[in-house]
This record gives structure tokens, C-alpha cells and sequence, in this order.
């Protein structure tokens, strides 16, 4: 009689601006299947002044139904880069009294805690995500550390918790990212622009960690308004003019052109915020030098032709879309099931879903 191959499921989910997102993955044995991809859309009067999502009885009980519906509860989430804090700091070699590694590690992660909790920028709620020892000097251990903020997104876990879901493990974007463009990119320093409905978020990674990030309240919907404003047309219009010509120089009408690039100025002021945290002139650790000047794009933004164009040539850097994805980490039957049009929107929860996968 033949033993029965158990089937391990993996859900990954975000907020991204205006919708929630889903991706469903299951694996029997070697086989790894698609199980479903889809967004649910959150009703802009969710959102104050300031973008933030508002929870209220009707979102939640969508959510409850989403649950039921695909029959699944348990899931990992991915929030964006904005709500981690990184910094570099010596450990000094006197809270270490010699011994194990393991030694080693506990008085280091004991450092940083005391380090936390005496320090006016961070609050009880922050706690060590990550840190890695990166060189060792006759003064100690120098560690870049990277430190979340739940007390700032704790609103997105109690939305989903609300509604019936665990929430298994919490990832950060750039990390789920990193799971893929490090098949295309190796181990060298990059960064990622991830340009939202609403929002674009920029970091710069190396070996996984991130070095920098930064965050503006620019995204394609701004460009969809701003030709609106200017050629008096409807949403729908505008949409197709956007996804048409893009903000490509081949642009019918020179002036509306010219407002369109003009949104883009807070991302490159992003990108040029990351560029210049990696640079010599603001940290003398070898760790945080590398070429700074290559960024991939994710999000709903990443498919308007000429955004990563325009964006090279303001920063002098080489900005492209991820749109190789490595079979190295996901199997050929996947890919081939998402429209290349959407592919973009799920990068990060795909990445996530498929890690928790393989583990």
C-alpha cells in the first residue's frame, strides 16, 4: 500500500495602497502548484489625510469572507520597507568575556537590546529584526542592525487577525525581493523601487540586508490625476493614455509630458537619499560600499513605460523592471500561469509564499 505524500500549503499577503493581496502556493512531495493569486480592493474613504489605512467592520468582514471562500487561515505577511530602522554601531569587545560563538552572539544581541531601550529614538514596542556582525576591530565587533517598528504597523496584523487569519511569519518586502534578485544579481549591492498606487518605496540592499530606504507619497495614481487635470478626461482615459505612452519622450503633447516628470521628482529625491547613505562620505565601513547605481522596480507602477528610463538617467543609475523571474527558486508551471501584466504587483508575496514553501 502506498504512503500518502502530504500537501504543505503557503499563503503570503500585503496591503499595497488600495488592495490586499494574496498568493496561494501548495506542494505535494517535488510538486509545487499554484493554488490562486488575487487583490481585494479597500474603498479609498478607508484612508485619512495622511494615507493610512482606517479598519472598520465592512473591510474586516471582507476579509472573513475571503477566508472562507479560499479556505485557508493561516498566512505570512509582507509589509514594506518603511517600518525598518537600520543603523551601524562597535560593539565593544568588553561586554564580551570570551567563550562560544554562541556566547558571542548572546552578549551581542544583548547589547543591542539595552542599546534600544536607551535610545530616544526608538520606543518599548521596537525590537531587533535582524543584525549581522560585519567586520572586527581592536575597538569591538561592528554590526549593522536593523530594528522594526510593529508599534507603527501593528494596524495591519490586528486587521488580518480580526478577520480570523494567523499570521505566521511577518517579512519585509525588500527581504521577499531579495529571495528572487539575488538569481539575477548575485550578492552585489542593488536597490529596489517599489512604486505603489499611492506610494513608492526605495531601499538599497546588499547580501539581504538593508543599507538605506526611503519613502514618498508619489505613485501611478498621481500621474493617471495629472492627466486628468490637463487634458480635462475622464479616469478611464486617462488610464489608457498612461499605459499607452507612459511618460516615454514620444508623448503626444510636450506640456503634459513635462508635468508628468515633474511628479517623479520626490522618488528621485528617494533614490538619490539611499544613493548617497551607501556612499564613503557617510559611512567609512567597506559593508555599506558598492555601486549604488542599480535599482530593479516593483508594484503597479513598474509597467508604465519610461519611469525606469527617466529614472536612470536623473539618478545615473540603471533601473529596470523585475521581469526575469529564476527558475532556480520558482518552478516553470508557476510562472508561466501569471500574465506578465500583474507579475509585477505579486513579486513580493510570491517570493514570500514560495520561501515558506521550501522550508
Amino acid at each position: 500500500m502506498a504512503l500518502l505524500t502530504r500537501t504543505r500549503d503557503s499563503v503570503a499577503c500585503t496591503i499595497d495602497d488600495r488592495f490586499v493581496r494574496f498568493f496561494h502556493a501548495s506542494k505535494t512531495g517535488k510538486k509545487t502548484e499554484l493554488k490562486a493569486f488575487f487583490s481585494e480592493r479597500i474603498a479609498d474613504h478607508l484612508f485619512n489625510e495622511h494615507n493610512e489605512l482606517i479598519v472598520d467592520e465592512t473591510l474586516v468582514a471582507r476579509l472573513q469572507d475571503t477566508r472562507k471562500k479560499y479556505g485557508f487561515s493561516k498566512v505570512h505577511l509582507v509589509i514594506p520597507d518603511r517600518y525598518i530602522t537600520v543603523f551601524h554601531t562597535v560593539v565593544p569587545r568588553t561586554v564580551f568575556g570570551g567563550g562560544s560563538k554562541k556566547s558571542l552572539q548572546q552578549s551581542i544581541e544583548r547589547y543591542l537590546e539595552k542599546l534600544l531601550v536607551d535610545h530616544p529614538e526608538f520606543s518599548a514596542h521596537d525590537m531587533i529584526a535582524d543584525y549581522e556582525v560585519i567586520g572586527e576591530t581592536v575597538d569591538g565587533y561592528d554590526v549593522h542592525v536593523s530594528v522594526a517598528r510593529p508599534g507603527q504597523f501593528r494596524h495591519i496584523p490586528e486587521l488580518f487577525e480580526s478577520a480570523g487569519f494567523i499570521i505566521d511569519h511577518i517579512d519585509i518586502s525588500s527581504y521577499a525581493i531579495h529571495r528572487l534578485v539575488k538569481y539575477i544579481h548575485g550578492e552585489a549591492m542593488y536597490g529596489t523601487i517599489a512604486i505603489g498606487a499611492h506610494t513608492t518605496y526605495v531601499s538599497m540592499v546588499q547580501k539581504g540586508q538593508i543599507l538605506a530606504s526611503s519613502w514618498c507619497s508619489v505613485g501611478s495614481d498621481d500621474l493617471i490625476k495629472t492627466l486628468q487635470e490637463k487634458l480635462k478626461i475622464t479616469r478611464s482615459e486617462a488610464e489608457k493614455i498612461i499605459h499607452e505612452y507612459g511618460i516615454l519622450h514620444m508623448h503626444p503633447d510636450k506640456e503634459v509630458l513635462g508635468a508628468l516628470l515633474a511628479v517623479m521628482k520626490p522618488v528621485i529625491e528617494s533614490m538619490q537619499q539611499v544613493q548617497v547613505a551607501c556612499s564613503p562620505e557617510t559611512y567609512q565601513h567597506a559593508f555599506y560600499h558598492g555601486d549604488a547605481n542599480h535599482f530593479y522596480m516593483y508594484g503597479i507602477g513598474a509597467s508604465i513605460s519610461g519611469i525606469g528610463q527617466y529614472l536612470g538617467v536623473k539618478t545615473n543609475a540603471r533601473v529596470r523592471p523585475i521581469d526575469i523571474l529564476p527558475t532556480e527558486f520558482i518552478d516553470e508551471q508557476i510562472i508561466v500561469q501569471i500574465p506578465v501584466e500583474v507579475l509585477p504587483l505579486y513579486l513580493p508575496v510570491m517570493g514570500t509564499a514560495l520561501n515558506y514553501l521550501v522550508e
